[in-house]
């Protein structure tokens, strides 16, 4: 099993596998994407004098699910910080809409034909997160998981306060 992952992870990279994803202090690639109104979003200017926490997601991944009510309830509870929730999210219009909806998400959510930026950013599995700092770079290592992501949304915010 383990060995069936790691070829699908290094075909869906398209190079050898980087369990890590892109290292701490890495300026992160730039990307544009279709929001849900299929308006194109790129990373600039998503970031725009903010930090962000990009979030890699699938309308189809439990994991996924559980956590994006609690990275609402963090946006909602730090919106006046200068921290930015993003989530890049596989799947389809309508199952994303859908998503959206039922959480109330407020905060960007960007639609990926299949792993083209999950491709870029060395991401392997879902949920996985990045803190980028309002310079567009990694501020730490990539997240998997919704424990390791909601402790990397409160580092990021710990970041954004401390002077």
């Amino acid at each position: 099993m383990k060995r069936v992952f790691q070829n699908r992870a290094k075909a869906l990279l398209g190079r050898s596998l980087s369990r890590g994803g892109l290292p701490v202090g890495t300026q992160v690639p730039d990307f544009s994407l279709p929001d849900l109104a299929g308006t194109p979003r790129s990373l600039t200017e998503l970031r725009e004098g903010k930090s962000l926490l990009l979030v890699f997601s699938d309308p189809d991944c439990r994991p996924c699910q559980e956590l994006v009510p609690k990275l609402v309830q963090f946006q909602q509870q730090h919106c006046a910080n200068n921290l930015e929730v993003v989530i890049i999210s596989r799947g389809g219009m309508e199952a994303n809409a859908a998503k959206v909806e039922e959480h109330n998400i407020t905060f960007p959510l960007l639609l990926q034909q299949r792993w083209e930026i999950s491709k870029k950013y060395g991401v392997v599995a879902i949920p996985a997160g990045y803190s980028i700092d309002d310079h567009g770079i990694v501020a730490k290592d990539v997240a998997i998981g919704s424990e390791a992501i909601l402790h990397l949304a409160r580092y990021a915010l710990a970041d954004e306060k401390a002077p």
